[in-house]
């Protein structure tokens, strides 16, 4: 069983370097910058998108020194873990380590809570789905995919290089009993018991199967959660 340790409240982190693909500077206002984060070298472009949603969500930022900081537009670059958002009128990048947690706040009234984690020796975003006694956690992952160039040679030969691009979001369930040490829920029927306790296993494998949970969406994963937490409460 994979076991991921996380520690949702840190101190100040490091300046985040991205090899290849641009540094995010550190700055003395977290807040106020015109620092831009830039993927590849050159002119490269990446096909595809870093970012969660394409659209902007009204964004909450409470600090370490638990201070409310609100801007009207914002977005989670899930590729660099970063948050993007738009002040004065000027796109900028949130230095995350004065954050605690940030909030997205979506045109149709929805709330997503995002913790500034350390996970598995990175440092993410990750969004709070279920409170209980087991709670669970989700992180979204972007990678930047690089092909390999193809050469043909001889009479009229050509070369040609395919364009690097962002990976589709990959999603990580974790689950955890102590906010401290975490366990990585399978999404695969047979093996999604096995991220909660042992004396809980075979109750949780007939549930899966009474309630036909397909654990392909989340709505499924945070229903077998919450009736995990209501089988161990009993």
């Amino acid at each position: 069983m994979k076991k991921l340790n996380l520690v949702l409240i840190l101190v100040a982190l490091p300046i985040i370097t991205f090899a290849q693909s641009g540094r995010v500077q550190d700055m003395v206002d977290p807040f106020n910058t015109n620092t831009s984060l830039i993927y590849g070298k050159g002119n490269e472009k990446i096909n595809g998108s870093p970012f969660l949603y394409e659209y902007w969500s009204r964004l909450e930022v409470l600090t370490k020194k638990d201070k409310m900081i609100t801007f009207d537009k914002g977005k989670l670059d899930v590729c660099s873990q970063k948050i993007l958002f738009e002040k004065d009128g000027k796109e900028q990048w949130l230095q995350d380590n004065h954050v605690k947690q940030v909030s997205l706040l979506n045109a149709d009234g929805s709330k997503e809570v995002y913790y500034r984690a350390a996970l598995d020796g990175e440092t993410v975003y990750l969004r709070h789905l279920v409170e209980g006694n087991q709670s669970l956690f989700v992180h979204y992952q972007i990678n930047i995919v690089k092909p390999k160039q193809n050469f043909e040679q001889g009479y009229g030969s050509s070369s040609s290089t395919k364009k690097a691009y962002f990976s589709k979001i990959k999603t990580n369930y974790l689950v955890s009993a102590d906010g401290l040490s975490f366990k990585l829920l399978k999404t695969k029927k047979k093996q999604a018991h096995e991220a909660f306790p042992a004396q809980y296993h075979s109750e949780i494998k007939s549930l899966i199967k009474k309630e036909k949970l397909s654990l392909k969406n989340e709505s499924d994963v945070i229903s077998l959660v919450e009736k995990i937490n209501g089988i161990i409460q009993q």
